[in-house]
């Protein structure tokens, strides 16, 4: 459970990016180690931290003995699957339907 006003949470409640490479730090590691050592590019576990990319969070939570939902519990549900993101919906002012397309001919 997150605390409220923890300074190493974000106000999502999902853990601060400069404290996770604190953390690896601790334990001698970094973000550019780590890729070497799964054999990604070195900006992979950069990018997964500041993009959100699921797959290069678990390998960081795995390298810091933590579960993905204890460090973002806006990512990820209680079982570590992906929390699916709400897609806006998308507004059909410039979409082509049917009538539209009739009128459009009706016009010319």
């Amino acid at each position: 459970m997150t605390r409220k006003n923890d300074p190493q949470r974000l106000p999502s409640g999902d853990i601060h990016p400069a404290y996770v490479k604190a953390a690896l730090a601790v334990r001698g590691l970094t973000l550019a180690g780590l890729a070497k050592r799964h054999d990604k590019d070195p900006s992979y576990f950069r990018v997964a931290l500041n993009e959100r990319f699921p797959q290069g969070l678990r390998r960081i939570a795995k390298a810091l003995s933590q579960q993905p939902h204890e460090l973002w519990p806006t990512l990820f549900d209680e079982q570590n699957h992906t929390i699916k993101r709400r897609t806006a919906t998308l507004s059909t002012a410039n979409h082509s339907t049917p009538a539209r397309q009739r009128g459009a001919q009706a016009r010319a």
